[in-house]
């Protein structure tokens, strides 16, 4: 199964059921309730995603 673009996106602190609570980074977000949303819909069309970066370090040799 393809992770959707908001799984996968650097602007997204975490996803709800109806919203993807984003950064501030987000060109996409609004102010809600003092929180920056998008709807997921919205979300899938973005054309400014970016890749999430990941915490792994790859693996080599140990000294």
């Amino acid at each position: 199964m393809e992770r959707e673009k908001f799984d996968t996106c650097k602007h997204v602190k975490r996803v709800g059921n109806f919203a993807v609570y984003t950064k501030s980074t987000c060109n996409q977000a609004t102010m809600i309730r003092g929180q920056l949303v998008v709807g997921k819909a919205r979300c899938l069309k973005c054309e400014l995603w970016e890749p999430k970066k990941t915490g792994r370090k790859k693996e080599g040799k140990r000294l």
